[in-house]
């Protein structure tokens, strides 16, 4: 007699799915008997605002985004959205990278000599040997249906 079972030789599933695909994995997980396979996923998968009663079947899915998205207690973020009102996530993390150029231009001096790391609106950013700024962005985890930063 057959048992259902996953199986046993995968880790973690990486999701690449905007939000409306992604909410059907959780579900689909947990019908295959995969439910406890940890899924970690691209920013593509947040929309960008709390929709608790959409993204409870996101529950548990990691991913990484921009500070700027992740956070609600900024006050050029919140300034920013009362002069520019939209809903899409892209645009919010195009104001994020916007806010970093206008902050890193006058340090790039700093950062080239120093290598002092910057906390920027897009994530942690620093100057690689190549002169080139790369960026690191932070966690959160889908909880009750919101964007949960993950401490470090």
């Amino acid at each position: 007699e057959f048992t259902p079972r996953r199986r046993q030789d995968i880790d973690f599933i990486f999701l690449i799915a905007e939000p409306g695909a992604a909410r059907q994995i959780n579900p689909s997980l947990a019908y295959l008997y995969a439910g406890d396979i940890p899924v970690i996923a691209t920013q593509d998968l947040y929309a960008g605002k709390a929709q608790p009663q959409l993204d409870t079947d996101l529950n548990g899915i990691t991913f990484a985004d921009t500070p700027w998205l992740l956070e609600n207690r900024n006050e050029l973020k919140n300034q920013t959205q009362l002069l520019f009102p939209q809903t899409s996530a892209t645009l919010t993390r195009l104001q994020a990278f916007g806010v970093d150029v206008f902050t890193l231009y006058p340090r790039l001096k700093l950062l080239e000599e120093s290598g002092v790391t910057l906390y920027g609106a897009t994530g942690t950013l620093r100057m690689d040997t190549n002169r080139a700024i790369t960026q690191e962005l932070s966690w959160a985890k889908i909880s009750e249906g919101l964007a949960v930063p993950e401490t470090q």
